[in-house]
């Protein structure tokens, strides 16, 4: 009546319960003279520019669709393309450019529904958003450089089976994007043993 019972008995109190099930996307505002097409088994938006322009109409874009990333920092930066683009500083390729670009991504994929998931490669495609937009000065290239070492570090202590200790999620990280520097504090595992890659100082690339 005011939580619930988990698998094993146990009650634990709650006042909202919030089904994260995902969502699928969905422009229903969009005129189907805008030409996107919302592409259920491969979860994808088309037709796209870097996953962010349409193709032939380059003044409307979507930011935010890319899943598996760092979400913020991310789409700040196709922020600041797509304001580089608007405002007159930064051009896209012709058009020409701009499909080729969608129809190779489109046949690289390794799944079917892997459109718009990036994981490992979010950091050169980054790199590449903020040069496009001319924001890639030594301090992004940092930002970004210690933001992947921080994500590698969590990601290699995360556990690959189900049902197996989730103690990264206790890593606790300190990050100095100014210089680079970063140090993780690890709490133990579940068998009493220091997680891989305990507290101390480390330096992107």
């Amino acid at each position: 009546e005011h939580g619930v019972v988990l698998e094993d008995g146990a009650e634990v109190p709650a006042d909202v319960i919030v089904f994260a099930t995902g969502y699928e996307y969905d422009f229903p505002f969009l005129r189907d003279a805008a030409g996107v097409r919302v592409e259920v088994e491969s979860r994808g938006v088309r037709p796209l520019y870097q996953h962010l322009f349409h193709v032939d109409h380059p003044t409307l874009a979507f930011v935010g669709l890319l899943h598996s990333v760092v979400p913020f920092p991310l789409f700040r930066d196709q922020a600041q393309w797509l304001a580089a683009v608007w405002s007159g500083r930064a051009r896209l390729p012709p058009r020409e450019e701009r499909a080729e670009w969608q129809l190779s991504q489109l046949g690289a994929l390794a799944h079917p529904k892997l459109a718009l998931y990036l994981g490992p490669a979010q950091w050169d495609y980054r790199r590449h958003v903020c040069g496009e937009a001319g924001v890639l000065d030594e301090a992004r290239v940092r930002w970004i450089d210690t933001s992947q070492a921080v994500y590698n570090d969590a990601g290699a202590a995360r556990k690959g089976w189900p049902g197996a200790p989730d103690t990264y999620r206790a890593r606790e990280y300190s990050v100095d994007f100014a210089t680079g520097a970063w140090s993780v504090r690890a709490p133990p595992d579940g068998a009493g043993h220091a997680a891989a890659g305990g507290a101390g100082e480390r330096h992107a690339g």
